[in-house]
């Protein structure tokens, strides 16, 4: 459950993220709105704003998925929102809006693809942080209901027999341990094969 909980908060993280980073970046009239609305959601410490949103939305797979795709949303927005304003300044988005290229085909074939490498990378990273957030929240009794396993509500629920059980804890803690090194060594593995600057040196 907490794999699903993770690759569906990078799931909406990377929707939402792109569209709205592009749309800023590529409309001048949006892009003042749109990033001053992702600079106050960033103005927040992910776990508390996380905790706000749950206290609003209660309980549940959805509204964990929702309160923490709107926590990492504006990441993924900012850097392809800075993306988009360095592809924009590119002679073939000229050519291409000179030939009458529609928007939408803009979006998806000049901007989204030629930003698609460090959007995978910042990929790995929030599927990472996604589930060190989700068992968090699970540990403190906010996150999915406790008929579900998830590794933080095992973790919590295992508090009561730690003197007596200690594994209770430590192998789910082991596990959100070895998937978040193992996401973050992926995205560090990822980063350095698509830098052309390092793609010598490997």
């Amino acid at each position: 459950m907490s794999l699903l909980a993770g690759s569906l908060i990078v799931t909406f993280s990377l929707f939402f993220g792109i569209l709205i980073g592009v749309t800023a970046g590529y409309l001048r009239c949006l892009e003042s709105l749109f990033m001053r609305v992702m600079d106050i959601f960033m103005a927040f410490p992910s776990i508390m704003l996380a905790l706000a949103l749950m206290a609003i939305f209660g309980r549940g797979l959805f509204n964990i998925v929702l309160a923490l795709g709107i926590v990492y949303t504006p990441r993924v927005a900012r850097i392809m929102y800075g993306l988009t304003l360095a592809i924009r300044e590119n002679n073939y988005v000229e050519a291409a809006q000179a030939i009458g290229i529609g928007r939408w085909r803009m979006f998806t074939h000049y901007f989204i693809l030629n930003a698609l490498s460090p959007i995978i990378v910042q990929a790995s990273f929030i599927f990472a942080f996604s589930i060190l957030s989700a068992a968090s929240l699970d540990f403190l009794g906010v996150g999915i209901p406790p008929e579900f396993p998830t590794w933080g509500g095992i973790a919590s629920e295992g508090r009561d027999y730690l003197t007596r059980a200690p594994w209770i804890i430590a192998f789910p803690g082991l596990a959100i341990v070895l998937v978040t090194l193992s996401l973050n060594l992926v995205g560090d593995t990822v980063r350095d094969a698509l830098d052309p600057r390092l793609r010598n040196v490997l």
